[in-house]
């Protein structure tokens, strides 16, 4: 029975076995390094994995997937294939079976067992994805290894040296630094840092940003922002170009690149020096090196304690990573298969873990001790959005620290708890993990009840929690809901309609009031959104306000309302924005909303996610002036006579509406009944001036941010028909979406 270690890495990934005393890359049909490619054959829907899809990806890149470990961890993020969607655990599992097939069949035997790596810096969603992603291959888990842990390993195996290790880990995709002392074959993290978005394709990217500019100047095309379906080949084309002149460059001062008949008849070619490739790459490298300084400081270390600096991964190769970590610390020492180490560290790790067996009289090969450290702090939402923190960054692992609650309103048999991981303060700057409900517990008073909570991270660092009620000394009925984090959505198209920008369209038939009849004449398509979720604090219900059409408008266009109209706890506002693109506030004659409440929807608006603020005639913008005057630093105010239609401002500052994106497809509004006037502020644009010449809604467009404070014109409810309302609160979630922020990644859930 054996047992392999795998490196799954961002652009490839490599097996290893610890056999007679040597850690030995073992052959993945006919190669030592796997290409982390899965593509699909689109004549019979085969799965391609490794070398023969990573051959496809130029002839069918939309059905190719490179680099699907950046997306690890996201819960809502999908691919689209031959009208199949597949999940990144779902990738990871198709590339993890083929290398246990591959493994199996140069090894002679079937493997059930692998230690696997992960970056030091992967979080609790990426780490919990992975090993998803290993059972529905077939792998039993022996254990999660960091990389430069796994690295360390098989550096320092059996060196018989005491020495302070530092593993410079630059992959594909990620990069990772861990300070370990080794004590003969004891490996003790002392830090870990990183950045999950850092790697061999970021430079990729830089140099493909010169092409870009580069044809943009010569053949003035935009391939960048380029969505004809045509040029989809000529951009994979350049990524390959980017990622050949990137490895040229490693062992050469420049690289001529040449692209025959790039357009039409047009060569491409230019030559990129390595100085020029420097510049284009510097900022990335002096992030590494700001990390490691950070890192050191963690570990209460300087640069003089440091023995050894280890290099892994194989953007390592690149001269100018060797040059910078020269300068900052010490000349690096580079293994010959810098490629294959951190797997042959994994081996190591893996024999160590194989139990003996009597059946088959088999010893474990090798013994090692090693002591790794979670690379963020563990903590729980407090009030004002505070991070508490329960088990602090660079604790030894495995590590269960308890904590005590309690409840905080009388007779409740219920706390729940949101778990956070992360280095800040502030709680929605870290990342969601989800949360608990503990139930079962005994009526008391406030405060009395007392709850032991257990909170375990594993030595894999995957999070476990148990609690008793100290009080009956039984364990309380646990129910983990797990809360899905901030994540991205593709869109595959621009969601704008032909008309965005357009008012009368020539030749539409029309309504009563002038406007175009139809969804067609809207600035989004009907369902561009779909699956995208508007979180709506409805807190004005009178007059029968049930917000039915308005919920029918905008799921024409794809969106989820969740709409509460009772002020949620701060956690459930909390974790529904999380899942939400953007947040919708109708406001009563009350302020409802606590101090707690708004400093959420502040974080929400300063992530760039869409804020619409409505109120009405005077007092109906208790809830709307305290999130505004929170946001924005302007209120609403009065109670102005409307039940006007309003047409295309003439003037500037006269009745009417301004052209904007949000009015596309209206020639007419109605104003409403009562209004309330917007304060005039120079952050904000006037997008609407009533009968009565006052601004009725204003709009915030700045710094990547949209917000929309509307005075009551809409009404929402009352002649909901009437003059373009409806399609004006289409357009108004669209614009919201901010979809020229994100190009075509746009927040949702």
């Amino acid at each position: 029975m054996k047992a392999i270690g795998i490196d799954l890495g961002t652009t490839n990934s490599v097996v290893s076995v610890y056999e007679k005393g040597v850690a030995t890359t073992v052959n993945i049909f006919n190669h030592n390094l796997t290409p982390s490619v899965v593509s699909w054959s689109r004549k019979d829907k085969q799965i391609l994995v490794g070398m023969p899809a990573k051959k496809r990806i130029l002839i069918e890149p939309a059905l190719s997937i490179v680099s699907n470990k950046r997306n690890m961890g996201n819960r809502n993020f999908s691919y689209s294939i031959l009208g199949n969607k597949y999940s990144p655990v779902d990738i990871t599992s198709f590339l993890l079976k083929y290398l246990k097939d591959g493994a199996s069949a140069t090894l002679g035997e079937s493997i059930e067992h692998a230690v696997i790596t992960v970056p030091a810096y992967f979080n609790q969603n990426q780490k919990e994805d992975t090993q998803r992603a290993a059972e529905k291959s077939g792998l039993n888990v022996l254990m999660l290894q960091a990389e430069p842990t796994a690295a360390a390993i098989a550096y320092g195996f059996n060196q018989e040296k005491d020495q302070t290790i530092l593993v410079y880990d630059l992959g594909g995709g990620t990069f990772d630094v861990s300070i370990l002392e080794v004590s003969g074959n004891r490996f003790l993290v002392k830090a870990v840092g990183g950045d999950s978005f850092l790697g061999g394709d970021t430079f990729d990217e830089c140099i493909l940003d010169q092409l870009y500019k580069d044809i943009l100047n010569l053949y003035h095309i935009d391939l960048k922002n380029d969505e004809n379906k045509n040029n989809r080949n000529i951009r994979q084309q350049l990524k390959e170009v980017a990622e050949n002149a990137k490895i040229d460059l490693s062992s050469s001062k420049k690289t001529d690149i040449y692209i025959p008949s790039l357009f039409g008849n047009n060569d491409f070619e230019m030559v990129l020096k390595r100085s020029t490739y420097k510049n284009l790459i510097e900022k990335h490298l002096e992030k590494t090196i700001k990390i490691i300084q950070t890192t050191l400081k963690e570990a209460s270390l300087t640069t003089d304690d440091i023995n050894r600096v280890v290099c892994v991964g194989g953007s390592t190769n690149n001269p100018l990573v060797t040059d910078i970590i020269t300068n900052a610390l010490k000349a690096p020492y580079r293994a010959e298969n810098v490629d294959e180490i951190v797997a042959a560290g994994a081996a190591i790790t893996a024999a160590s873990r194989l139990l003996p067996s009597e059946s088959n009289n088999i010893k474990v090969p090798v013994s090692i001790d090693t002591t790794n450290v979670t690379p963020f702090s563990l903590g729980v939402l407090l009030d004002d959005d505070r991070f508490g923190e329960i088990i602090p960054k660079n604790s030894p692992l495995p590590i269960t620290v308890t904590k005590e609650f309690t409840t905080d309103r009388n007779f409740t048999t219920e706390i729940d708890i949101v778990i956070f991981q992360g280095n800040e303060i502030v709680c929605s700057k870290n990342t969601q993990l989800g949360g608990f409900l503990l139930k079962g517990i005994q009526k008391a008073k406030a405060g009395i009840p007392r709850i032991e909570v257990n909170f375990s991270l594993n030595e894999s660092d995957i999070l476990n929690i148990e609690a008793k009620d100290l009080s009956s000394n039984t364990k309380a009925s646990l129910t983990i809901e797990k809360f899905q984090q901030q994540t991205y959505k593709k869109l595959s198209f621009n969601p704008y309609s032909q008309h965005m920008g357009k008012h009368r369209i020539t030749g539409a038939l029309t309504d009563r009031f002038g406007n175009p009849d139809g969804s067609e004449y809207d600035l989004a398509k009907d369902g561009s959104f779909e699956g995208l979720q508007i979180a709506v604090l409805h807190l004005c219900t009178d007059e029968g306000f049930d917000f039915v059409s308005p919920r029918k408008a905008l799921e024409e266009k794809g969106f989820k309302v969740h709409r509460w109209t009772k002020v949620p706890k701060a956690n459930d506002l909390l974790r529904v924005l999380n899942q939400s693109c953007q947040c919708w506030i109708i406001s009563g004659y009350e302020q409802l909303l606590s101090q707690k409440h708004i400093n959420i929807i502040n974080d929400f608006f300063h992530k760039g996610k869409g804020v619409y603020i409505w109120g009405d005639n005077e007092p109906y913008f208790a809830d709307s002036n305290a999130v505004s005057k929170r946001l924005l630093n302007v209120t609403m105010s009065g109670d102005t006579l409307g039940d006007k239609i309003v047409h295309l401002q003439k003037k500037p500052g006269k009745s009417g509406f301004i052209s904007h994106l949000i009015t596309t497809g209206i020639s007419f509004l109605y104003e409403g009944i009562t209004i309330a006037t917007v304060q005039n502020h120079p952050q904000l644009t006037p997008l609407l001036y009533g009968s009565a010449k006052n601004i009725v809604v204003s709009i915030y467009d700045q710094d990547g941010k949209r917000a929309i404070i509307d005075g009551g014109f809409t009404r929402l409810f009352v002649n909901w028909d009437s003059a373009g309302t409806g399609r004006y609160v289409k357009n108004a979630a669209a614009w919201l979406v901010n979809y020229e922020r994100w190009g075509e990644e746009v927040f949702m859930k």
